[in-house]
């Protein structure tokens, strides 16, 4: 009797060892959870707070070239901007909707610079709610910036840009294409030649996609399959991608 009261007690013992033993493993994940958490939101508060002052400097200094006609729409315009600017840098992620907005306002800024022979095409498909599909801020305006300094404005002849947005396979695609003289193969996204707004999309997209096992892919590369000079830019953004 005395050995299976022994028995009884060391099963209690050590199922009781092994219950407090998993609790405190699992407050300790917890913990490291919040903390990892934490770090990521304040790594991307600092990297959305270098983008603003970069993106910044470039519209004040190229509309500061061009003050002679038509300053009051393109005061109203850059206004508008600029407030943008300002809101979207508190955050890492917002609507569809919000960044169109804040693309198609920096193309008209820059339509004069591109001159007459610029041809601009915007491909939405219908099905997505624009407001209620969320992206990385500024997935589609700094391509767009880069297309435009890098790509389109010193080109002659006719300029095309084209963005697209519409449905895959459990997801959404965005592509923003150009025809300028194309763009050499990335290697090293973090490498010293890569430009500001560019670092700022791959540093963003590697900390958001720590959360989640189906990622953001952000490619870029020249695409001349129809014998036509140009870059690509493609974004896939899964369904089930989580932003918070």
């Amino acid at each position: 009797m005395r050995s299976y009261i022994w028995i009884m007690i060391c099963l209690l013992t050590i199922t009781m060892v092994i219950i407090i033993y998993a609790s405190m493993k699992k407050q300790y994940e917890l913990q490291q959870l919040k903390y990892h958490e934490e770090m990521i939101r304040l790594q991307l508060t600092n990297i959305r707070n270098r983008i603003s002052p970069h993106f910044l400097f470039n519209v004040l200094n190229k509309e500061m070239g061009m003050m002679d006609d038509s300053p009051q729409t393109n005061l109203m315009n850059l206004v508008t901007l600029l407030r943008m600017s300002l809101e979207m840098t508190e955050q890492c992620f917002v609507s569809l909707s919000q960044e169109l907005t804040f693309a198609k306002t920096y193309i008209q800024l820059e339509r004069k610079s591109l001159g007459d022979e610029f041809l601009l095409e915007w491909n939405i498909d219908p099905a997505i709610p624009t407001d209620h599909t969320w992206v990385p801020t500024m997935i589609l305006q700094i391509p767009i910036e880069n297309a435009v300094k890098h790509a389109l404005r010193g080109k002659e002849g006719v300029k095309r840009l084209s963005v697209s947005i519409r449905r895959k396979e459990n997801g959404s695609q965005l592509l923003i294409c150009d025809n300028g003289a194309g763009f050499r193969p990335y290697i090293n996204p973090h490498s010293a030649n890569t430009g500001t707004g560019l670092k700022t999309l791959y540093q963003t997209i590697d900390l958001l996609n720590i959360r989640n096992e189906e990622k953001i892919l952000f490619t870029i590369f020249s695409s001349d399959s129809t014998g036509h000079t140009g870059t690509q830019v493609s974004v896939f953004i899964p369904d089930k991608y989580r932003f918070e």
